[in-house]
């Protein structure tokens, strides 16, 4: 009744592998109720045959009259003892089976009380491991609101150093500004200082006038005494005459002493003064010579704030690393409480399957029990059945068992892998630590030096500012006809020595590409066409290209010289011209021309167009009106012409002369040439000293030709001609 209630209530919901010991059951009934019936009738036949074999004795006893019936009977007889003996014998073989079921029985029960005991263990096992997994999580709760703590306050001295740095670049930035005032200054007292040589020179050249002047009034004086010597040989007689012409003579001959020792005592004074303006102008070289190097100490302080500045942005991504990595622990912790809910539920998933299978073998041993009571295991194929149900729960049993295991070793793995990854955090976290302490003793050992070079450079400025009064003081007090000529040439090729050697030894300990670089960022000050275009570049790449095609790499440096102009004004011509036509293209938007002709308003409106192009090209708009009278000239001279490209040709055109006057005011190619011919770079080979000529090396050959390893000598060149034939 209880298999049959089960399979239609809660066997429906359930699979059907955990129904079939239900039906099993259910067949068993129907099979005993058949063994039953038969033997009902074995017992019923029995009790006949024994109620016939007494009638038959009894008729034997009493001597039948019939010995035919005699030995039928007799016959009959002996078939009901064979069937009895038959009986008792299957009544044996089943006393047997019933044995060995019964051990059957005896062993499951002994499996089943096996399996409670090590259910007992693992629970015990369970909750020594959650134990564990509580105090794990506890301890790396603590050590995650440590280090959360300890971020933070470094977080906040990093924050403090940001600003003292900040602070320190702005007062850094605002002693730049001071001292780059004070170097216009001084440069402001140099070009006075060249003007008043300009004056001194003009003094000069009317001192040397009136010393030429004075010459010819001595030489015509001398030609007189000889007339007059001739005079007395001629008029020796006359005494009256000798002695009047003697007399002039001398006082002539007086003059002439007088004025040569004048002239003398000029010569030594003047030598005297250029030697006193030799040597304030030796010392003012060695001043500007220190000014450029401190000027060369400037820029390197500007390096080093901007090297702390990208020690910071490390320092910051290292920061957010460090959150992230934060986060992602948390993010592990939050997935650690999810798989230890998870083994919860496994764990109750198991425990369940675990009563349910301790519930089916109870039952099973209560069904064992009643069998064993009646004489219900005489039926055949109850063996087959049970065994089966047997071997299914014992599946079923190891099933339990595997899962359980199962479920211990990944509760295991999963509280030794967070444990682990745990330590590789902290140890990851320690040498972030680390770091961050250098990288704050680096910062202020850096701003330390930086404070100390600052007020070096304070005590030099305030020294030189000191030695240039005392120049200006010593040159306000210098004759103006004493400075002669010579003061004027030596100041001018000193100063242009002087230049020319502080921008060589700005750059003489640099490689070619950074020279280069360098005066590529030059040119992009007044030409921002030029950006990102390698411009130095490519012109260098051109002349090496064509002077390896001509005479197998030989040439002198005026034919150098030569090729870097040409290629600077033609590279440049492209690229302005690609540039100024599409921003024309871009800008210049008058409108009808006719109409704004005949209204008196198309120079108005042309004025503004081209000074919106002008402010596009980053070009100063003084020459917008001079510009735009020339387009008009050519627009009304031309009939039927384009107003847009007239005006593109007059902005290339004042663009070029422009270029081409700040490439000379730069020296752009003799600085090129000289810097690619330092025998330091080993670029070139000089072959001869008389005819200063030279040969390329294999080092320009690969480095600025075609299929070399510096793409952007040959690739941007291209670009260009191709932006310029597309446009």
């Amino acid at each position: 009744m209880l298999a049959w209630l089960y399979l239609k209530t809660i066997g429906r919901m359930l699979p059907e592998k955990w129904n079939q010991w239900a039906k099993s059951i259910l067949h068993y009934n129907i099979a005993d109720n058949v063994v039953q019936t038969d033997d009902l009738l074995n017992s019923n036949r029995e009790k006949e045959l024994k109620d016939e074999n007494e009638r038959l004795k009894e008729k034997l006893k009493e001597g039948s009259k019939k010995e035919e019936n005699q030995s039928n009977l007799n016959q009959e007889l002996t078939k009901k003892e064979k069937e009895i003996t038959k009986l008792k014998e299957q009544v044996k073989s089943l006393g047997e089976e019933k044995e060995i079921f019964a051990k059957f029985f005896a062993a499951q029960a002994q499996q089943i009380e096996d399996l409670e005991l090590e259910n007992e263990e693992l629970k015990s096992k369970l909750a020594g491991l959650k134990k564990n997994y509580s105090e794990l999580v506890k301890i790396a709760q603590k050590r995650g609101e440590e280090f959360l703590a300890q971020f933070k306050e470094k977080s906040e001295e990093i924050l403090h150093l940001q600003k003292e740095l900040i602070e320190c670049s702005k007062e850094f930035a605002n002693k730049i500004e001071t001292l780059s005032a004070d170097i216009e200054e001084k440069d402001g007292k140099i070009v006075s200082f060249t003007k008043f040589n300009e004056v001194l020179e003009q003094e000069k050249k009317e001192m040397e006038n009136k010393n030429n002047a004075q010459q010819q009034t001595i030489f015509t004086k001398d030609q007189k005494i000889k007339e007059q010597d001739d005079l007395i040989n001629s008029f020796r007689e006359n005494k009256d005459i000798n002695q009047t012409v003697k007399k002039e003579n001398k006082s002539l001959r007086a003059q002439n002493t007088e004025l040569k020792s004048k002239f003398s005592k000029l010569n030594n004074e003047s030598d005297t003064k250029i030697k006193e303006l030799k040597n304030q102008l030796e010392e003012k070289q060695a001043e500007l010579e220190q000014a450029k190097e401190k000027d060369a100490e400037v820029e390197n302080l500007k390096q080093q704030l901007e090297k702390e500045k990208t020690n910071l942005n490390t320092i910051e991504k290292e920061k957010k690393e460090l959150e992230s990595e934060v986060d992602k622990l948390q993010e592990k912790s939050q997935k650690l409480e999810e798989s230890n809910v998870e083994i919860k539920k496994q764990k109750a998933d198991l425990e369940g399957k675990l009563k349910s299978s301790q519930e089916e073998n109870k039952k099973l041993q209560e069904q064992v029990q009643t069998l064993e009571k009646g004489k219900e295991w005489e039926s055949a194929g109850i063996d087959d059945s049970l065994k089966q149900t047997s071997a299914k729960k014992e599946k079923q049993i190891e099933q339990l068992q595997e899962e359980r295991k199962q479920a211990e070793y990944q509760a295991k793995a999963d509280i030794t892998k967070p444990q682990e990854e745990k330590r590789g955090l902290l140890v990851k976290i320690d040498s972030l630590k680390e770091n961050l302490s250098v990288a704050q003793e680096q910062l202020q050992k850096q701003l330390k030096l930086n404070n100390q070079e600052l007020l070096e450079l304070k005590k030099e400025k305030r020294n030189v500012d000191t030695k240039l009064e005392d120049m200006d003081k010593k040159t306000k007090e210098v004759d103006a006809i004493s400075i002669a000529s010579t003061t004027k040439k030596t100041l001018f090729h000193s100063m242009k020595s002087s230049f020319s050697n502080g921008s060589y030894d700005l750059f003489s300990n640099k490689k070619l590409k950074e020279f280069l670089s360098h005066k590529n960022r030059e040119l992009k000050k007044g030409f921002p066409e030029l950006e990102g275009k390698h411009f130095c570049h490519n012109v260098l790449g051109e002349t090496i290209k064509s002077l390896s095609n001509q005479s197998d790499g030989k040439f002198e440096s005026n034919k150098l010289l030569e090729l870097l102009k040409n290629n600077l004004k033609k590279l440049a011509s492209e690229i302005i011209e690609a540039e100024v036509k599409g921003v024309v293209k871009k800008y210049c938007n008058i409108g009808n021309i006719d109409k704004e002709l005949r209204d008196g308003v198309l120079k108005g409106k042309l004025l503004l167009s081209i000074k919106k192009c002008m402010k596009n090209l980053s070009w100063d708009e003084e020459a917008a009106n001079a510009i735009t009278d020339s387009v008009l000239n050519n627009f009304h001279s031309k009939d039927n012409s384009n107003l847009q490209e007239i005006v593109s040709e007059e902005l290339i055109k004042g663009r070029m002369e422009f270029f081409s006057s700040n490439i000379e005011l730069l020296q752009l190619a003799s600085s090129i040439r000289d810097k690619f011919l330092s025998p330091d770079q080993k670029m070139c080979v000089q072959t001869s000293k008389e005819n200063n000529e030279y040969e390329l090396t294999d080092k320009a050959k690969k480095e600025y030709t075609p299929n070399s390893s510096m793409s952007h000598t040959n690739s941007t060149p291209v670009s260009v001609k191709q932006e310029a034939r597309s446009r």
